[in-house]
């Protein structure tokens, strides 16, 4: 059991600098919406999608490990976190417990960043399509020329500035 509680550690180490990546990539993206810099935007979204795939392939490493420890220790079924570092005596179990701790603050950063992301964006977007809905009106409503381009008499030539103003 020591072996595979010093496997689990490792894969538990690894995701949580695996979730601090993410956090940082999380950060960064928040920054890049807020200061309207979509490179910035486009480069944090690459690494945020890059470490997710690294978490899920860690994930199902650790998920594997908990089966083995659960079928050693006699246990069925699936097996949380806690439920697992609890199988080991405390001298195993304290690291284990401590490392799922530090990866649960993580996830609640995580968590929290995530949805200042996503309201940023979800209000990004409602300024994008409002703005061509205005663009749309404006062009279509105040043309000042015919299709055959003669000057359309019956309305004023505007300009979208002079729409909107």
């Amino acid at each position: 059991m020591k072996t595979l509680a010093l496997e689990l550690q490792n894969i538990l180490d690894h995701e949580a600098q695996l979730h601090e990546r993410l956090l940082q990539a999380a950060q960064s993206m928040n920054a890049a919406i807020k200061a309207e810099q979509l490179d910035a935007v486009q480069t944090a979204c690459r690494a945020y999608d890059m470490y997710t795939c690294q978490i899920e392939t860690a994930e199902e490493k650790r998920l594997d490990v908990s089966d083995r420890i659960a079928r050693q220790a006699g246990v069925s079924g699936r097996l949380n976190l806690a439920r697992t570092v609890d199988l080991f005596e405390p001298a195993l179990s304290r690291p284990l417990a401590e490392t799922g701790n530090k990866l649960r603050a993580v996830i609640g950063r995580l968590h929290q960043i995530n949805g200042s992301n996503r309201i940023l964006l979800e209000e990004s977007l409602k300024t994008i399509a409002k703005t061509f809905e205005i663009i749309s009106v404006a062009s279509s409503q105040f043309r000042g020329y015919k299709h055959l381009g003669t000057k359309d008499s019956s309305k004023a030539a505007r300009t979208i500035i002079n729409t909107v103003a």
